[in-house]
């Protein structure tokens, strides 16, 4: 499965992070789709199964705070839904 999810993430773009989040209702500047992007293809795995609170305490100061906001709303909600650990 990790193999799986690996390859997909390899594969995004910013083009596809500004239209996931579009799909969310969260508007997201280029730059900080770049962000989250490469912190994505970086620490996926922590997301993933790990502990992602150090990065994404990194990301609050990298980010718009209304878009960090939102973001870490969703990641709650995948995570309370057992998506995520």
């Amino acid at each position: 499965m990790n193999f799986i999810i690996k390859q997909y993430i390899d594969k995004l773009t910013v083009e596809d992070i500004i239209e996931l989040c579009k799909g969310k209702n969260i508007k997201i500047s280029e730059i900080d789709a770049e962000i989250v992007l490469e912190t994505a293809k970086k620490h996926w795995i922590d997301f993933y199964k790990g502990d992602p609170i150090p990065i994404m305490n990194k990301l609050k100061d990298q980010l718009d705070t209304s878009t960090y906001n939102k973001l870490l709303k969703v990641y709650l909600e995948y995570k309370n839904k057992g998506i995520v650990n």
